[in-house]
């Protein structure tokens, strides 16, 4: 899980535009949907993230949080 999260890092990091949006919506949008999980939990995850990835993750949650708010 650590050498997976640290690909995205790399990716959010130094990844053109296309590649910076696969990482966000394609793999940490998908991780943090709970339809994607039956054994695990989106947050199960998180202690394996470096800091952007982490921060991306959480922005995620926070978007989709607020769209269910309202």
């Amino acid at each position: 899980v650590e050498k997976v999260m640290a690909v995205v890092e790399t990716w959010l990091l130094n990844g053109d535009d296309d590649v910076t949006d696969l990482a966000f919506i394609g793999f940490l949008e998908d991780l943090s949907n709970w339809a994607m999980h039956n054994a695990t939990k989106p947050d199960d995850f998180a202690r394996f993230m470096p800091e952007k990835t982490k921060q991306a993750f959480d922005a995620i949650k926070a978007a989709w949080a607020s769209l269910n708010d309202e």
